[in-house]
């Protein structure tokens, strides 16, 4: 079970301010759970700044002043979509990887914008409501492109539920310890069903998912 916040597990009570340091230090725990770019990292981004948008209009108040985090709590998204990027880029998909780029941008923008209104003593409400409108809309655009690579990248088993997918995908890539002096005898690869296969090299045994192989459709 994901460790998510809602609005009023975050907010201490109604007279103090969002807890912006828990919902920051929650997001990195589940990030740092994850290893590599794999189809649980988008998972995760996808409902964590979907949870982000769905706090908004975020203008916690504490002895009467404002406290900006709307920008600052992005940080931990921030390093994963540019692991994503990092590895869209590697993968020769620099239109890919620079759409993504732009439109988290936008969206850190718009949060900065925010952070920015809340500064003044008696700020513009009006204001308020369109950039957080504007936040929801970028976000949700977010999400479904992520949603989009996500097929891209790793593409899902019809008829089946991401959740069954993702353990078997999730693992990094690794090279097989191909032991010393091994002759091919010795070796033996099968399939364990259709989208992963078992190795065994004399007492070393590993089990990889196809996207592992290199062998995921680019098209």
């Amino acid at each position: 079970m994901t460790a998510t916040l809602t609005k009023n597990q975050v907010r201490k009570d109604d007279s103090e301010s969002f807890n912006w340091n828990l919902r920051f230090k929650t997001a990195l725990r589940r990030y740092e759970k994850i290893d590599g770019v794999c189809p649980e990292l988008f998972a995760a981004l996808i409902e964590m700044i979907s949870e982000w948008a769905g706090l908004l209009p975020q203008s916690p108040q504490k002895d009467g002043k404002y406290i900006p985090a709307n920008n600052r709590v992005l940080d931990a998204e921030e390093t994963e979509i540019y692991a994503i990027f990092d590895y869209l880029n590697l993968q020769g998909r620099k239109d890919v990887a620079d759409g993504l780029g732009k439109k988290f941008q936008k969206l850190r923008q718009t949060a900065e914008n925010l952070d920015q209104l809340y500064k003044h003593v008696q700020f513009d409400e009006l204001v308020e409501k369109r950039l957080t409108e504007h936040g929801k809309r970028q976000a949700a655009q977010l999400c479904n492109y992520l949603k989009e690579l996500r097929k891209i990248l790793f593409v899902e088993a019809p008829g089946k539920p991401e959740e069954k997918t993702v353990a078997a995908v999730c693992r990094a890539v690794e090279h097989f310890p191909t032991p010393s002096h091994i002759d091919w005898p010795q070796i033996a690869i099968r399939f364990t069903d259709g989208h992963n296969i078992s190795v065994r090299a004399g007492k070393i045994r590993r089990s990889y998912h196809y996207s592992q192989l290199g062998m995921i459709s680019r098209r």
